[in-house]
């Protein structure tokens, strides 16, 4: 398709008119979308996207639990992830995180699944660990109350 044309300027005897395409030009493709991690949704074809720092982070947890490095709550707060970000990923609010840390038999089937998909974590191996934390945690209120 031509482009069509328009004259604008001066009409004056000595003047040049100027041209101006009344298509507009080419711009420059747009930026593409962002994800929250300020990472380019799309990349290019058949080129992995760069991990983010947060991929990172749950791929060493991953590597940890499945190493056996992880023993409770603690090792991973200490040590990879702090308890905000740690609830955000499982789609909690740290006030709920911390309500069922301080009472593990609250955790259900729903959190032990985000935990699981959060981290790429055998969902029986989550299990065992929160059932082992409960069963230790139990056993130290029982212990607590003999004293009394």
């Amino acid at each position: 398709m031509a482009d069509k044309k328009k004259i604008t300027g001066s009409t004056k005897p000595g003047v040049p008119a100027q041209t101006k395409s009344a298509v507009p030009a080419q711009t420059k493709p747009a930026v593409p979308a962002q994800t929250k991690s300020g990472v380019p949704a799309q990349t290019k074809p058949g080129v992995p996207p760069k991990p983010t720092k947060s991929d990172r982070k749950r791929e060493k947890i991953k590597e940890a639990f499945e190493k056996e490095e992880i023993r409770n709550f603690a090792d991973i707060f200490d040590v990879y992830l702090s308890e905000t970000p740690f609830a955000r990923l499982i789609g909690m609010q740290k006030k709920q995180l911390a309500a069922k840390l301080k009472n593990l038999e609250k955790f259900n089937f729903k959190d032990i699944t985000r935990i699981s998909q959060a981290f790429d974590i055998d969902f029986d191996r989550v299990v065992r660990f929160i059932a082992a934390l409960v069963k230790a945690q139990q056993s130290q209120t029982a212990a607590r109350n003999k004293t009394k």
